[in-house]
């Protein structure tokens, strides 16, 4: 039947993914702050929606991949400062 991706409840608009070895991670703004959602690369939710400072709790790697890819985070508690993905595209270091 093939790989099924496992839907994920977490809404938003999808920022960024990055692909590891062992997962795939999609980086969701959502209405406050981000979210991240972490699926295996044969389709099944390992988590759903978790904070930054649940992945770090959770997944440390992920959370420094994650958050080097994140400029502007000033905590969860602080609303008032924003989150954004620098998506600075550098074409010297594609192959």
């Amino acid at each position: 039947m093939g790989d099924q991706v496992a839907p994920a409840k977490t809404e938003g608009v999808v920022l960024g993914k990055i692909v590891t070895q062992d997962a795939k991670v999609s980086i969701v703004g959502g209405r406050r702050d981000l979210r991240i959602v972490i699926h295996r690369h044969d389709g099944a939710l390992v988590a759903d929606g978790l904070s930054l400072a649940e992945l770090r709790a959770r997944e440390p790697a992920l959370y420094v991949l994650v958050t080097s890819a994140v400029a502007g985070v000033s905590g969860e508690a602080d609303a008032k400062r924003a989150s954004y993905v620098d998506a600075t595209f550098d074409a010297h270091h594609v192959n």
